[in-house]
């Protein structure tokens, strides 16, 4: 399968704001799109947060286990997919583009802390953890 087949193009409902949240469980996913075991890739920014249970999300060629209350951010225009989600599995993604970091096109933000890290293989993810202070004032 071509990986531009796997392509996701968000459509938002405010594109003043973009930012795409979808809860999903193993059943169901809010709004619909992509959820539970389908592979895709989209050009914004993720984060991905556990709201009850436990899963395991693929990014790239990595596993990262997470359980409820943990997250993981990820860069955009990676392969990625839930491969497990417990019984009771819940979960939030939220997307959006980086644009929304750099404050406006140009900015020092953007420049220093925005563009080096979205490019290439600077950053590709991070797990989310309560037991680490500033993780978890990053939590919601």
């Amino acid at each position: 399968m071509k990986k531009e087949s796997l392509h996701e193009i968000n459509q938002y409902e405010d594109k003043m704001f973009p930012i795409g949240m979808y809860v999903a469980t193993r059943d169901s996913i809010i709004p619909p799109g992509r959820g539970y075991r389908d592979f895709h890739w989209h050009e914004e920014l993720q984060i991905t947060l556990v709201l009850r249970g436990e899963l395991t999300i693929r990014i790239h060629t990595e596993d990262y286990i997470l359980e409820k209350g943990e997250a993981v951010f990820f860069n955009r225009n990676l392969l990625h997919a839930i491969t497990w989600l417990s019984e009771d599995g819940k979960y939030v993604s939220i997307n959006f583009p980086d644009c929304l970091l750099g404050f406006f096109p140009g900015s020092r933000t953007e420049q220093e802390a925005v563009i080096p890290y979205i490019g290439g293989d600077a950053f590709k993810a991070v797990k989310l953890r309560r037991k680490n202070n500033w993780q978890r004032e990053s939590l919601f």
